[in-house]
């Protein structure tokens, strides 16, 4: 596991992640959501993190497919965010957290 997450953690101190903007009910900083996203005026599409930081993401889904247990879509990447108290609605199924 070390080799995949020295080199997420390499890609982060290169490019930190920006501050996120939108989800100001569940807290401020840096978090960004990769693979599928639900937009509330469009249909489900990946999210423009996916292309933005492609080699990013990249490593994400080697890291996903090689230790989680669970079927996933989405990533959802924190970096030193302290998150309120909150409820994801729209999660279906068993998440995983890293």
């Amino acid at each position: 596991m070390n080799e995949i997450l020295d080199q997420i953690i390499h890609e982060l101190e290169r490019q930190p992640l920006q501050n996120n903007r939108y989800r100001k009910s569940t807290g401020l900083g840096r978090s960004q959501t990769f693979g599928v996203v639900f937009r509330r005026s469009s249909p489900p599409d990946y999210s423009r993190w996916c292309w933005k930081r492609a080699y990013l993401y990249s490593l994400l889904i080697e890291f996903g497919d090689k230790y989680v247990d669970v079927p996933f879509n989405a990533i959802t990447l924190n970096q030193n965010y302290k998150c309120l108290p909150h409820r994801d609605t729209g999660n279906e199924g068993e998440s995983t957290i890293i």
